[in-house]
């Protein structure tokens, strides 16, 4: 299974989040995968059922993505080495 949402471009990158919650980056020119990251597992939650939706976000030299998990709500990674960047807890609950 693929994305569900739309990849973002980044000079010679593109990023990917699957449904599964996993980021990819494609080297475009040598049409490999870079690196990539089960995000949602590695920040300590679960895929939930139904699957995720997350058009990645590039800034800078990070791409932002938003997992929703326990130790990420929203995480950013280097562009060329996919080293987490930082992530961001969620405090509380949305009403």
């Amino acid at each position: 299974p693929g994305p569900r949402s739309t990849p973002s471009l980044h000079g010679d990158l593109a990023f990917a989040y699957s449904g599964e919650g996993i980021l990819f980056a494609v080297d475009l020119p040598a049409a490999k995968i870079l690196w990539q990251h089960k995000v949602i597992a590695d920040l300590g939650g679960q895929s939930p059922d139904y699957g995720v939706a997350c058009s990645p976000l590039v800034h800078g030299e990070t791409v932002i993505v938003v997992p929703g998990a326990p130790d990420g709500a929203v995480a950013a990674f280097e562009t060329r080495t996919g080293k987490l960047a930082w992530a961001a807890q969620a405090k509380g609950q949305a009403d």
